[in-house]
């Protein structure tokens, strides 16, 4: 078989929309037989395994690899590719369709990325005051954490337990508690830590500190860049 038909067959993708489950917003990525099986599962446990649940460092190495690709095809040069042992090169219109299928999966990673991270930063329900401490859980599992969050409200007091599942943090972290429902975010708190694999920190705030009844939580590890966005939300009265 020519080359030419090989990579023909590299590229027939398969734009039809796949069954997704009721959870998933996210499109399937562009089918291309040189990416192998590509599916959504797929990268999150990579991203889980290998990156330790890093998603911007993956989505780096895809921006940088499409933008080297674009410059290639500016400059009239072909892009060499590998399949089964196989160099090829590819321009021309089989180039763009190449570059174009993996803009499509950078924005697919993008959108899977900010799927994983809305989870991750799902806020408390509200949790009412009395005697019985009412409590409720979120996970963080981006930017290289992997912690599990308990807020608590009793008698208009909140803690928040923070608890490290993954491996020693490599550099400190803040973990800021801020007051909401008055304007702009306030923070009343701020930790700088360094969590050792399974340590947890707790954090409480009396009544007197909360008046509008609500608050947040937002972790920055210093190790890499978050967006602001607060991990645990809980409203206290």
């Amino acid at each position: 078989m020519r080359r030419t038909a090989i990579f023909s067959l590299l590229l027939g993708m398969q734009l039809a929309l796949a069954a997704t489950s009721a959870r998933a917003e996210c499109e399937p990525f562009p089918q291309i037989k040189l990416w192998g099986d590509y599916t959504h599962e797929r990268v999150r446990n990579y991203i889980e395994t290998r990156l330790d649940g890093d998603w911007d460092r993956y989505i780096t190495h895809l921006d940088k690899r499409q933008k080297a690709m674009a410059d290639l095809r500016d400059q009239g040069k072909p892009l060499v590719l590998k399949y089964k042992g196989q160099r090829f090169q590819v321009s021309g219109p089989k180039l763009g369709r190449y570059i174009n299928a993996s803009a499509r999966r950078l924005a697919v990673v993008k959108c899977l990325a900010a799927e994983d991270s809305g989870a991750a930063f799902q806020s408390f329900a509200t949790a009412a005051g009395g005697n019985t401490p009412a409590i409720e859980t979120a996970s963080v599992r981006v930017g290289g954490l992997n912690l599990d969050i308990e807020g608590s409200c009793k008698d208009g007091d909140v803690t928040f337990k923070v608890n490290n599942l993954g491996k020693r943090w490599p550099k400190s972290g803040t973990i800021g508690i801020y007051r909401l429902g008055s304007g702009a975010p306030q923070k009343i708190s701020a930790r700088h830590m360094r969590l050792a694999a399974g340590q947890l920190a707790t954090f409480k705030v009396k009544a007197s500190k909360n008046p509008t009844g609500r608050l947040g939580l937002w972790i920055e590890p210093s190790w890499a860049k978050r967006p602001f966005a607060f991990d645990a939300e809980v409203a206290c009265r």
